[in-house]
């Protein structure tokens, strides 16, 4: 009996050793964007983590508005053979995870935290340091009509060559924030009740984004727009059908959609991407696609853009409907007069007859 309690008091303390033996440090990284709704909905969660477990040192970064965040994110993701596309990521360990999609983006965060608690690993900041160790990268002499490969290591330095590793297929993030601001097309019509929903948000995103240069253009009564509207949309490979349509990057976003806030995520996502890895600006695309169609001309017709024949209308120019309908009003009234006319004449040619008559019999 003795023995037996002499084991369980063995176990115990063994146990209430292993228990309270100090975790391991760990090192994690938080990416986000200020005005970023799955970084929004994430915060939340990386905060209880920070309170559940003292051993975590969380470094939360902003990379909107902040270049040297946006730089080290891009670099970061490179050490992990990815490419930071969006925000939240987070990195612990040898993993990147990236975005927030709910319970499965916190299940496999926490159990990084636990693993690497109970059994140390290699911080973020060990991975990014081996990486930006690697040895720049140098130019084969080999001979022409043969294939040479080039590092992507980071390098402090850059050269004018055209095989520096710091170029903009490597990280293009360099070259596109030293370039200036983002350009968004919003193409809205006076009276859509979408574009006028839509509107508090393209006003959030101006806030949001100090980089991003929005030009926003009505289209109903300005047939400039509409043109310019229509040829940009052939430059994207589409068809002008309505508005609301937003232009940034590659993204051509049509219309409005409330449901899961995807209109809303589509262009945040493709403002994150511009904002790391930079993007051609609707201009660009346009001046290009001009370039390919000098004879291109845009007409701007009730097939592509319906709801504007119901708004014109109200106020027609030149010889149209209002025209025809004058002139139908016009033949109504001589058809009716007309007849009234003859009415009259056949009236008063029948008591003519009935005067002559009697006029007989008298005689």
């Amino acid at each position: 009996m003795k023995q037996r309690i002499l084991l369980a008091l063995a176990f115990l303390a063994l146990a209430q050793a292993a228990y309270s033996a100090p975790a391991e440090k760990v090192t994690m990284y938080f990416f986000w964007g200020q005005g970023c709704p799955h970084c929004a909905a994430m915060e939340p969660f990386i905060e209880k983590m920070q309170g559940k477990y003292k051993n975590l040192q969380v470094k939360s970064l902003e990379v909107f508005n902040n270049k040297d965040n946006l730089l080290l994110l891009n670099d970061m993701a490179a050490a992990y053979s990815k490419n930071a596309t969006v925000v939240p990521d987070v990195f612990i360990s040898d993993q990147m995870i990236m975005g927030y999609n709910g319970p499965k983006t916190e299940n496999q965060t926490e159990t990084m935290i636990l693993a690497c608690s109970q059994k140390k690993c290699a911080s973020p900041d060990d991975i990014l340091a081996a990486y930006r160790s690697k040895p720049p990268a140098t130019t084969s002499t080999a001979p022409p009509g043969t294939t040479t490969t080039t590092s992507t290591a980071l390098t402090t330095t850059t050269t004018p060559t055209t095989t520096s590793p710091a170029t903009t297929t490597t990280r293009p993030i360099r070259q596109q924030v030293a370039n200036g601001s983002i350009t968004m097309y919003f193409f809205y019509g006076d009276g859509c009740p979408h574009c006028a929903q839509m509107e508090p948000f393209i006003q959030k995103v101006i806030k949001t984004y100090p980089q991003m240069n929005v030009k926003s253009l009505e289209v109903f009564n300005n047939e400039s727009n509409a043109r310019f509207f229509d040829t940009l949309a052939k430059a994207y490979g589409k068809i002008a059908q309505g508005v609301p349509t937003t232009f940034i990057g590659d993204q051509m976003i049509e219309g409005y959609i409330t449901k899961d806030n995807e209109t809303e995520t589509g262009i945040t996502n493709a403002t994150n991407n511009c904002t790391i890895y930079g993007c051609l600006s609707p201009d660009q695309k346009y001046e290009a696609y001009v370039k390919e169609h000098p004879t291109t001309t845009t007409i701007v017709t009730s097939t592509t853009r319906p709801v504007q024949e119901t708004t014109i209308t109200a106020q027609p120019t030149g010889k149209g409907a209002g025209d025809d309908g004058t002139i139908l009003i016009i033949l109504v009234v001589v058809i009716v007069l007309i007849v009234v006319l003859a009415l009259l004449l056949r009236k008063g040619g029948s008591k003519a007859d009935d005067g002559s008559v009697k006029k007989g019999e008298a005689e």
